[in-house]
C-alpha cells in the first residue's frame, strides 16, 4: 500500500490488522479501490509483496503479529469464511486446529504459488511480504501486540488519524487452543517469521 500524501510505503500483512491501518492512512479526498483510477496506488487496499518496483524513496514499514495468535485468526477466519464454501472437498467437518495446521505443513512448498487465489495470502508466512532476494527491506516495523509502536508512528508522521478497532486476540482465550503438537506444528511452519521478527518460541 502506497500513500505518497503521507510519503509512506505500508507493506499489508493479512491478519494483521491491514484494513484498520489502511483506513487510517488513505488519503480521504483520493480514490479507494478503484482499479480504473489514475490514482490507484494512493489508497488501494490490498496484501503484495514489496517488490523494486515499489521502493520509492519513501519510508517502508510493515505491521507484524506473533505468529501464534496470526494462525489462530487464520483458522478462525478460514473455518468461519471459507469452509463452508469448500465443505465436502477438502475436508467432511470443520477443521480443527491441528488438522488446519498439518494441512498448512502440507502445502507449505506450495505458500509461493498461486494455487490457492485469494484465499492464500492469509496463510503466508510474514517473511515473504517483506524480504527482497532474502532481505528484509522494512525500515520500520509494527508489532500488532504493541499499540505505543503506532502512537510513535503517529508522533513522526501527525496527520496520521488512530487506528480503530484491530483484530487481536485475548492471550487467556489463545492459550487453551494451543496444545503441544499444534504449538510443534506451529513452530515448524513459522519458523523464519519467528526468527526474523523476533518472537519468542514456545517449549523449545
Amino acid at each position: 500500500m502506497i500513500f505518497h500524501h503521507h510519503k509512506i510505503i505500508f507493506v499489508g500483512i493479512p491478519k494483521n490488522g491491514s484494513t484498520s491501518i489502511w483506513k487510517a492512512l488513505h488519503d480521504v479526498d483520493g480514490p479507494m479501490d478503484d482499479e480504473n483510477s489514475e490514482g490507484l496506488e494512493h489508497n488501494i487496499h490490498n496484501h503484495a509483496r514489496i517488490v523494486d518496483e515499489c521502493l520509492f524513496p519513501y519510508e517502508k514499514m510493515c505491521m507484524v503479529r506473533d505468529p501464534y495468535t496470526r494462525v489462530l485468526s487464520s483458522w478462525f477466519w478460514w473455518t468461519n469464511q471459507i469452509w463452508p464454501a469448500c465443505k465436502g472437498r477438502m475436508w467432511g467437518e470443520i477443521p480443527t486446529l491441528n488438522e488446519y495446521l498439518k494441512w498448512l505443513k502440507n502445502v507449505g512448498p506450495q505458500y509461493l504459488t498461486n494455487l490457492f487465489g485469494p484465499w492464500e495470502p492469509h496463510f503466508k508466512p510474514q517473511w515473504w511480504y517483506v524480504t527482497i532476494n532474502g532481505k528484509n527491506v522494512m525500515d520500520r516495523i509494527l508489532r500488532l501486540e504493541n499499540p505505543s509502536d503506532w502512537d510513535n508512528l503517529r508522533n513522526d508522521y501527525p496527520n496520521i488519524r488512530p487506528l480503530d478497532v484491530m483484530n487481536k486476540m485475548d492471550v487467556d482465550y489463545i492459550s487453551p487452543q494451543l496444545d503441544e503438537e499444534s504449538i510443534q506444528l506451529i513452530n515448524h511452519i513459522y519458523w523464519d517469521d519467528f526468527k526474523m521478527f523476533n518472537y519468542e518460541m514456545r517449549n523449545q
